[in-house]
Protein backbone atom coordinates (compact mmCIF):
# COMPACT_ATOMS: atom_id res chain seq x y z
CA UNK A 1 0.00 0.00 0.00
CA UNK A 2 1.38 3.39 -1.03
CA UNK A 3 -0.64 6.56 -0.68
CA UNK A 4 -0.11 9.39 -3.16
CA UNK A 5 -0.90 12.96 -2.05
CA UNK A 6 -2.66 14.75 -4.92
CA UNK A 7 -3.44 18.09 -3.29
CA UNK A 8 -3.26 19.90 0.05
CA UNK A 9 -6.05 22.31 1.00
CA UNK A 10 -5.69 24.83 3.81
CA UNK A 11 -8.70 26.10 5.74
CA UNK A 12 -9.00 29.02 8.13
CA UNK A 13 -11.46 28.92 10.99
CA UNK A 14 -12.96 32.29 11.85
CA UNK A 15 -14.37 32.05 15.40
CA UNK A 16 -18.01 32.94 15.87
CA UNK A 17 -17.74 32.43 19.61
CA UNK A 18 -14.62 33.60 21.42
CA UNK A 19 -14.17 30.54 23.61
CA UNK A 20 -13.88 26.77 23.30
CA UNK A 21 -13.03 23.84 25.52
CA UNK A 22 -11.03 20.74 24.66
CA UNK A 23 -10.35 19.14 27.99
CA UNK A 24 -7.62 17.07 29.52
CA UNK A 25 -7.45 13.72 27.67
CA UNK A 26 -8.01 11.77 30.89
CA UNK A 27 -10.79 13.92 32.24
CA UNK A 28 -8.92 16.51 34.33
CA UNK A 29 -9.60 20.23 34.48
CA UNK A 30 -6.80 21.23 32.13
CA UNK A 31 -7.63 22.50 28.63
CA UNK A 32 -5.75 22.41 25.35
CA UNK A 33 -4.99 25.44 23.22
CA UNK A 34 -5.69 23.55 20.00
CA UNK A 35 -8.04 20.84 18.78
CA UNK A 36 -6.16 17.57 18.21
CA UNK A 37 -6.61 15.60 14.99
CA UNK A 38 -8.17 12.63 16.79
CA UNK A 39 -10.74 14.90 18.47
CA UNK A 40 -11.59 16.49 15.11
CA UNK A 41 -11.98 13.12 13.38
CA UNK A 42 -14.16 11.79 16.22
CA UNK A 43 -16.37 14.88 15.96
CA UNK A 44 -16.74 14.33 12.21
CA UNK A 45 -17.77 10.70 12.71
CA UNK A 46 -20.24 11.64 15.46
CA UNK A 47 -21.77 14.35 13.26
CA UNK A 48 -22.21 11.90 10.38
CA UNK A 49 -23.83 9.32 12.66
CA UNK A 50 -26.20 11.98 13.98
CA UNK A 51 -27.11 13.41 10.58
CA UNK A 52 -26.92 10.42 8.23
CA UNK A 53 -27.07 7.36 10.47
CA UNK A 54 -24.79 4.58 11.62
CA UNK A 55 -24.34 3.07 8.14
CA UNK A 56 -22.99 6.39 6.85
CA UNK A 57 -20.59 6.67 9.79
CA UNK A 58 -19.30 3.16 9.15
CA UNK A 59 -18.84 3.96 5.46
CA UNK A 60 -16.87 7.09 6.38
CA UNK A 61 -14.52 5.28 8.75
CA UNK A 62 -13.99 2.09 6.71
CA UNK A 63 -11.21 3.29 4.33
CA UNK A 64 -9.25 4.60 7.31
CA UNK A 65 -9.32 1.33 9.25
CA UNK A 66 -9.17 -0.93 6.16
CA UNK A 67 -7.32 1.18 3.58
CA UNK A 68 -7.10 -0.17 0.06
CA UNK A 69 -4.02 -0.18 -2.19
CA UNK A 70 -4.13 3.63 -2.57
CA UNK A 71 -4.54 4.35 1.13
CA UNK A 72 -7.24 6.47 2.82
CA UNK A 73 -8.99 9.26 0.87
CA UNK A 74 -7.41 12.01 2.97
CA UNK A 75 -5.22 12.87 5.96
CA UNK A 76 -5.95 15.76 8.30
CA UNK A 77 -4.08 17.93 10.77
CA UNK A 78 -5.31 19.19 14.08
CA UNK A 79 -6.81 22.67 14.36
CA UNK A 80 -3.92 24.97 15.26
CA UNK A 81 -3.86 28.69 16.19
CA UNK A 82 -3.61 31.40 13.55
CA UNK A 83 -3.71 35.16 13.15
CA UNK A 84 -6.31 35.99 10.49
CA UNK A 85 -6.18 39.74 9.76
CA UNK A 86 -8.93 41.14 7.52
CA UNK A 87 -6.40 42.92 5.30
CA UNK A 88 -3.62 40.37 5.11
CA UNK A 89 -2.78 36.69 4.68
CA UNK A 90 -3.32 34.11 7.40
CA UNK A 91 -0.33 33.69 9.71
CA UNK A 92 -0.47 30.01 10.62
CA UNK A 93 1.21 28.69 13.74
CA UNK A 94 2.74 25.22 13.63
CA UNK A 95 3.61 22.92 16.54
CA UNK A 96 7.32 22.93 17.22
CA UNK A 97 9.08 19.83 15.82
CA UNK A 98 10.31 17.86 18.82
CA UNK A 99 13.78 17.35 17.34
CA UNK A 100 14.40 21.07 16.80
CA UNK A 101 16.89 22.21 19.37
CA UNK A 102 18.52 18.89 20.21
CA UNK A 103 21.79 20.09 18.67
CA UNK A 104 21.50 23.85 19.16
CA UNK A 105 24.33 25.82 20.66
CA UNK A 106 23.53 27.28 24.10
CA UNK A 107 22.91 30.78 22.77
CA UNK A 108 20.38 29.62 20.16
CA UNK A 109 18.73 27.31 22.69
CA UNK A 110 18.26 30.18 25.13
CA UNK A 111 16.54 32.24 22.39
CA UNK A 112 14.13 29.47 21.34
CA UNK A 113 13.70 27.14 24.32
CA UNK A 114 10.24 28.45 25.34
CA UNK A 115 8.79 28.37 21.83
CA UNK A 116 5.75 26.11 21.48
CA UNK A 117 4.29 27.55 18.28
CA UNK A 118 6.23 28.55 15.14
CA UNK A 119 5.23 30.69 12.19
CA UNK A 120 5.54 29.04 8.81
CA UNK A 121 8.87 30.76 8.23
CA UNK A 122 10.32 29.41 11.49
CA UNK A 123 8.75 26.01 10.87
CA UNK A 124 10.55 25.74 7.53
CA UNK A 125 13.82 26.64 9.28
CA UNK A 126 13.13 23.87 11.79
CA UNK A 127 12.64 21.38 8.94
CA UNK A 128 16.20 22.25 7.90
CA UNK A 129 17.43 22.05 11.52
CA UNK A 130 18.42 25.72 11.31
CA UNK A 131 17.91 28.42 13.94
CA UNK A 132 17.28 32.12 13.41
CA UNK A 133 19.70 34.75 14.59
CA UNK A 134 18.60 37.01 17.42
CA UNK A 135 17.95 39.88 14.98
CA UNK A 136 15.73 37.66 12.80
CA UNK A 137 13.42 36.38 15.56
CA UNK A 138 10.29 38.06 16.90
CA UNK A 139 8.57 36.63 19.97
CA UNK A 140 4.94 36.87 21.10
CA UNK A 141 2.67 35.31 23.71
CA UNK A 142 5.26 35.59 26.49
CA UNK A 143 7.90 33.94 24.34
CA UNK A 144 5.84 30.87 23.40
CA UNK A 145 5.02 32.02 19.84
CA UNK A 146 7.79 32.91 17.41
CA UNK A 147 8.06 34.27 13.89
CA UNK A 148 10.67 35.67 11.59
CA UNK A 149 11.13 39.44 11.57
CA UNK A 150 10.04 39.68 7.92
CA UNK A 151 6.78 37.91 8.80
CA UNK A 152 6.23 40.31 11.68
CA UNK A 153 6.80 43.34 9.44
CA UNK A 154 4.35 41.93 6.87
CA UNK A 155 1.48 42.04 9.41
CA UNK A 156 -0.82 45.08 9.20
CA UNK A 157 0.52 47.99 11.22
CA UNK A 158 -2.52 48.36 13.46
CA UNK A 159 -2.31 44.67 14.33
CA UNK A 160 1.36 45.01 15.30
CA UNK A 161 0.46 47.89 17.62
CA UNK A 162 -1.91 45.55 19.49
CA UNK A 163 0.75 42.86 19.86
CA UNK A 164 3.51 43.69 22.31
CA UNK A 165 5.69 40.70 23.13
CA UNK A 166 3.95 39.98 26.44
CA UNK A 167 0.42 40.14 24.98
CA UNK A 168 -1.40 36.82 25.16
CA UNK A 169 -3.01 35.62 21.92
CA UNK A 170 -5.32 33.39 23.96
CA UNK A 171 -5.74 32.62 27.62
CA UNK A 172 -7.45 30.16 29.92
CA UNK A 173 -10.44 31.39 31.85
CA UNK A 174 -12.75 29.84 34.43
CA UNK A 175 -16.35 30.11 33.25
CA UNK A 176 -19.29 29.77 35.65
CA UNK A 177 -21.48 26.68 35.32
CA UNK A 178 -24.29 25.10 37.29
CA UNK A 179 -24.55 21.42 38.18
CA UNK A 180 -28.10 20.20 38.77
CA UNK A 181 -28.87 17.21 40.99
CA UNK A 182 -31.30 15.17 38.89
CA UNK A 183 -32.67 13.45 41.99
CA UNK A 184 -32.79 16.10 44.70
CA UNK A 185 -33.33 19.00 42.27
CA UNK A 186 -30.64 20.96 44.02
CA UNK A 187 -28.01 22.97 42.16
CA UNK A 188 -24.39 23.93 42.73
CA UNK A 189 -22.34 26.67 41.11
CA UNK A 190 -18.91 25.68 39.88
CA UNK A 191 -16.43 26.84 37.26
CA UNK A 192 -15.10 25.10 34.19
CA UNK A 193 -11.92 25.93 32.24
CA UNK A 194 -12.02 27.15 28.64
CA UNK A 195 -9.69 28.87 26.18
CA UNK A 196 -10.71 32.43 25.32
CA UNK A 197 -9.61 34.60 22.39
CA UNK A 198 -9.39 38.36 23.03
CA UNK A 199 -12.03 40.39 21.23
CA UNK A 200 -9.59 42.93 19.76
CA UNK A 201 -7.27 40.44 18.04
CA UNK A 202 -8.01 38.40 14.88
CA UNK A 203 -7.07 35.08 16.46
CA UNK A 204 -8.63 31.96 14.95
CA UNK A 205 -7.50 28.58 13.76
CA UNK A 206 -6.39 26.66 10.72
CA UNK A 207 -6.25 23.09 9.51
CA UNK A 208 -5.08 21.29 6.40
CA UNK A 209 -6.32 18.24 4.52
CA UNK A 210 -4.05 16.21 2.24
CA UNK A 211 -6.22 14.55 -0.40
CA UNK A 212 -5.33 11.11 -1.67
CA UNK A 213 -5.98 9.77 -5.14
CA UNK A 214 -9.51 8.67 -4.13
CA UNK A 215 -10.61 12.09 -2.86
CA UNK A 216 -12.90 12.73 -5.83
CA UNK A 217 -14.41 9.24 -5.89
CA UNK A 218 -18.04 8.91 -4.82
CA UNK A 219 -18.22 8.22 -1.10
CA UNK A 220 -21.83 8.43 0.13
CA UNK A 221 -25.18 9.63 -1.22
CA UNK A 222 -23.63 10.98 -4.41
CA UNK A 223 -20.95 13.01 -2.59
CA UNK A 224 -17.24 12.69 -3.20
CA UNK A 225 -14.94 12.30 -0.23
CA UNK A 226 -13.86 15.93 -0.63
CA UNK A 227 -17.46 17.19 -0.68
CA UNK A 228 -18.46 15.00 2.25
CA UNK A 229 -15.55 16.04 4.47
CA UNK A 230 -16.00 19.75 3.73
CA UNK A 231 -19.75 19.58 4.38
CA UNK A 232 -19.20 17.94 7.76
CA UNK A 233 -16.59 20.54 8.70
CA UNK A 234 -19.02 23.34 7.86
CA UNK A 235 -21.71 21.69 9.97
CA UNK A 236 -19.30 21.23 12.86
CA UNK A 237 -18.53 24.94 12.67
CA UNK A 238 -22.20 25.79 12.94
CA UNK A 239 -22.74 23.46 15.90
CA UNK A 240 -19.39 24.02 17.62
CA UNK A 241 -16.35 21.89 18.39
CA UNK A 242 -15.27 20.69 21.82
CA UNK A 243 -17.11 21.15 25.07
CA UNK A 244 -19.49 23.99 25.99
CA UNK A 245 -21.25 23.71 22.61
CA UNK A 246 -24.62 24.09 24.32
CA UNK A 247 -23.45 27.53 25.51
CA UNK A 248 -22.21 28.63 22.09
CA UNK A 249 -18.60 27.51 22.54
CA UNK A 250 -16.37 26.37 19.68
CA UNK A 251 -18.49 27.77 16.83
CA UNK A 252 -16.65 28.96 13.72
CA UNK A 253 -16.89 29.73 10.01
CA UNK A 254 -14.62 27.63 7.84
CA UNK A 255 -13.19 29.07 4.64
CA UNK A 256 -10.68 27.80 2.14
CA UNK A 257 -7.40 29.65 2.20
CA UNK A 258 -5.55 30.38 -1.06
CA UNK A 259 -3.64 27.33 -2.21
CA UNK A 260 -0.05 27.31 -0.98
CA UNK A 261 2.79 24.87 -1.33
CA UNK A 262 3.40 22.55 1.62
CA UNK A 263 5.60 19.48 1.09
CA UNK A 264 3.29 16.81 2.51
CA UNK A 265 4.57 13.28 2.05
CA UNK A 266 6.98 10.73 3.37
CA UNK A 267 10.75 10.58 3.49
CA UNK A 268 13.52 9.22 5.72
CA UNK A 269 12.18 11.35 8.59
CA UNK A 270 9.03 13.45 8.96
CA UNK A 271 7.35 15.72 11.48
CA UNK A 272 3.66 14.98 12.01
CA UNK A 273 1.03 17.72 12.21
CA UNK A 274 -1.42 15.18 13.63
CA UNK A 275 -1.34 12.85 16.59
CA UNK A 276 0.25 9.57 15.58
CA UNK A 277 -0.37 5.98 16.67
CA UNK A 278 2.33 3.75 15.17
CA UNK A 279 1.52 0.32 13.84
CA UNK A 280 3.43 -2.71 15.17
CA UNK A 281 5.23 -2.94 11.82
CA UNK A 282 6.35 0.69 12.06
CA UNK A 283 7.65 0.12 15.59
CA UNK A 284 9.58 -2.95 14.48
CA UNK A 285 10.98 -0.89 11.63
CA UNK A 286 12.47 1.62 14.08
CA UNK A 287 10.08 4.53 13.53
CA UNK A 288 10.81 5.88 17.02
CA UNK A 289 14.46 4.87 17.36
CA UNK A 290 17.62 6.84 16.62
CA UNK A 291 18.16 10.38 15.34
CA UNK A 292 16.22 12.47 14.64
CA UNK A 293 13.20 10.70 16.21
CA UNK A 294 11.76 12.72 19.10
CA UNK A 295 8.27 12.87 20.54
CA UNK A 296 5.97 13.53 23.46
CA UNK A 297 3.45 10.87 24.48
CA UNK A 298 -0.14 11.67 25.37
CA UNK A 299 -2.66 9.29 26.91
CA UNK A 300 -6.17 9.72 25.53
CA UNK A 301 -9.27 8.22 27.09
CA UNK A 302 -12.56 9.91 27.88
CA UNK A 303 -16.12 8.68 28.22
CA UNK A 304 -18.50 7.06 25.80
CA UNK A 305 -22.20 7.85 25.59
CA UNK A 306 -24.32 5.65 23.34
CA UNK A 307 -27.92 4.39 23.20
CA UNK A 308 -28.08 0.94 24.75
CA UNK A 309 -24.84 1.37 26.67
CA UNK A 310 -26.47 2.46 29.92
CA UNK A 311 -24.58 5.02 32.02
CA UNK A 312 -21.59 6.66 30.34
CA UNK A 313 -18.58 4.35 30.50
CA UNK A 314 -14.85 5.07 30.21
CA UNK A 315 -13.20 4.37 26.90
CA UNK A 316 -10.02 2.36 26.82
CA UNK A 317 -6.91 4.53 27.02
CA UNK A 318 -4.70 4.91 23.95
CA UNK A 319 -1.16 6.32 23.99
CA UNK A 320 -0.39 8.52 20.99
CA UNK A 321 2.49 10.74 19.92
CA UNK A 322 1.53 14.41 20.15
CA UNK A 323 1.56 16.65 17.07
CA UNK A 324 5.13 17.80 16.44
CA UNK A 325 6.52 14.29 16.80
CA UNK A 326 9.46 13.47 14.56
CA UNK A 327 9.28 9.97 13.07
CA UNK A 328 11.77 7.86 11.15
CA UNK A 329 9.31 7.14 8.36
CA UNK A 330 11.52 5.17 5.99
CA UNK A 331 9.47 6.43 3.03
CA UNK A 332 6.24 4.80 4.24
CA UNK A 333 2.86 6.44 3.60
CA UNK A 334 0.38 6.42 5.23
CA UNK A 335 1.82 6.21 8.72
CA UNK A 336 -0.19 5.14 11.74
CA UNK A 337 -3.56 3.54 12.29
CA UNK A 338 -7.11 4.02 13.54
CA UNK A 339 -8.24 1.83 16.45
CA UNK A 340 -11.41 1.10 18.41
CA UNK A 341 -11.16 2.26 22.03
CA UNK A 342 -14.79 1.68 22.97
CA UNK A 343 -15.51 -0.09 26.29
CA UNK A 344 -16.31 -3.80 26.23
CA UNK A 345 -19.90 -4.47 25.28
CA UNK A 346 -20.40 -1.10 23.54
CA UNK A 347 -23.12 -1.17 20.86
CA UNK A 348 -20.72 0.29 18.27
CA UNK A 349 -17.00 1.11 17.97
CA UNK A 350 -15.43 4.33 19.21
CA UNK A 351 -12.66 5.11 16.74
CA UNK A 352 -9.43 6.89 17.67
CA UNK A 353 -7.64 8.47 14.71
CA UNK A 354 -3.87 8.06 14.73
CA UNK A 355 -2.69 8.71 11.16
CA UNK A 356 0.30 11.03 10.83
CA UNK A 357 0.18 14.16 8.68
CA UNK A 358 3.80 13.95 7.54
CA UNK A 359 6.04 16.85 6.50
CA UNK A 360 9.50 15.64 5.39
CA UNK A 361 12.55 16.84 7.27
CA UNK A 362 15.87 17.50 5.62
CA UNK A 363 17.37 14.34 7.07
CA UNK A 364 20.86 15.33 5.91
CA UNK A 365 20.75 18.30 8.27
CA UNK A 366 20.67 15.91 11.24
CA UNK A 367 23.39 13.70 9.85
CA UNK A 368 25.84 16.56 9.37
Amino acid sequence: MAMAIRQVTFYRLQPISRFFRVGDPLGGEGVREFIPSDTLFAAMVARIAEQDGRDAAQAFVRPFIEPGPEGPPFLLTGVFPALIPMDGPTLRLFPRPESWGLRMDPEAWERTRRLRWLSEGLFRLALENRTPGEADLHLLHEGRVGMRKDEWKALPGRLRRHLPEGRLLWETERRPAVAVDRYGRGSALHRISAVRFPGDLPVGGWLAIAWGSGADDTAWAGQTWREWAERILRELGEGGLGGLRSRGGGAFRIERDPEEEMPVGSGPAVVSLARYLPTPEELRGGALEGDPAAYTLVEVGGWMHAPGLGPDRPRRTATLLEAGAVIRAGGRLPLGRVIDIGPPGAPHPSWRYGLAFPIPLNAAAWEA
